[in-house]
């Protein structure tokens, strides 16, 4: 995969939401019950400081991740791959810097997504329910500590379901599991171990990469504000229209930016239920010379379909199915210019 999706392959490892459980449902359990421990999960994703190891089961892989994350206002998080290639990410309240030391490059962004620390529902529970539906499948343990497992399934082939596992006592994700419409598990990440804390100091956040010698790539995303029903604010427009999006999902965000080990500036519209998400990238006259997807491709459980449209090159990326992206994709055309 090139082009606009070329930064995914490596945040990929650390974007999954935060899922797991057990095969026997409760009964009776109330949805509104449910809906607390969710948007307690949110406050301690947010809150909550700590440091662990993550392991991540992912195309009959798996990978151990690092994780040391501090709460409160002034979040930080960074991730440090245990297994195979080293990377590192650090994450703070000015961006995200990524060292990847095989390709010898500093990734600083102020646009990318945040860690799986940081990934929770973006809309209240109550609004979901249109798209997905709600149940527990009781309690269950994960690195030691007793969980709660709330299961989240899709209402249509759109969109992913989820199962979380939640420390019944601090609220955090220690477990989740991201499968299809039709069950089939597509990936897991789960906490071996976990430690909450108080603080944790500034050297716990100094990357363990030096990155000695590696070229910095920088990207300062230039802002287009956008409504609450996802409109933009004001009068401008993005350079393409999309004809469809699946029921629920809003545009979250609008900018334009420079892609990371590409020179040219591209358009970024994301899209959210509150859940799933999946983003637009729109290139206006790629530079001769440069590969860019033609298709459909899959890493993992993110899907990406791109398409050339006239003197723009369009890319639909995301973690739902590729279904999903293709029908998106196949929706955009060019905005008229009155």
């Amino acid at each position: 995969m090139t082009g606009p999706t070329h930064h995914f392959s490596f945040l990929v490892l650390f974007l999954a939401s935060l899922l797991a459980g057990s095969p026997q449902a409760v009964a009776g359990e109330d949805e509104a019950d449910i809906f607390a421990v969710l948007r307690a999960m949110n406050r301690a994703l947010e809150e909550a400081t700590y440091r662990g190891i993550l392991v991540h089961v992912h195309d009959r892989e798996m990978d151990a991740i690092e994780i040391v994350h501090q709460g409160g206002p002034g979040g930080r998080e960074r991730l440090f791959s245990l297994t195979g290639e080293p990377r590192e990410v650090i994450r703070g309240p000015r961006g995200v810097t990524c060292i990847l030391p095989r390709q010898r490059t500093i990734m600083v962004d102020h646009s990318l997504p945040q860690g799986p620390a940081g990934e929770g529902l973006t809309a209240a529970p109550e609004r979901l329910g249109s798209h997905y539906r709600f149940r527990t499948e009781g309690s269950d343990r994960v690195a030691g500590l007793d969980a709660l497992v709330i299961v989240i399934e899709p209402r249509d082939p759109y969109r992913y379901g989820h199962r979380f596992w939640v420390d019944a006592r601090t609220h955090l994700p220690l477990r989740s599991e991201l499968f299809t419409l039709d069950g089939r598990l597509l990936a897991r990440l789960m906490y071996a171990s976990i430690e909450y804390l108080e603080h944790l100091p500034d050297e716990a956040f100094a990357p363990r990469l030096t990155g000695e010698g590696f070229r910095t790539l920088r990207n300062r995303p230039v802002e287009h504000p956008v409504e609450q029903d996802g409109r933009p604010q004001g009068t401008y427009r993005p350079a393409v229209r999309i004809r469809w999006v699946p029921p629920g999902f809003l545009r979250t965000a609008h900018r334009w930016h420079g892609m990371p080990m590409s020179e040219s500036m591209v358009e970024h519209l994301l899209y959210s239920d509150g859940l799933a998400s999946f983003s637009i990238y729109v290139e206006q006259g790629p530079s001769a010379g440069t590969r860019h997807l033609e298709g459909t491709a899959a890493m993992g459980s993110v899907h990406a379909s791109g398409r050339r449209l006239g003197s723009l090159h369009v890319t639909v990326v995301g973690e739902v199915p590729a279904a999903t992206v293709e029908r998106v994709a196949a929706s955009i055309e060019p905005e008229s210019v009155p």
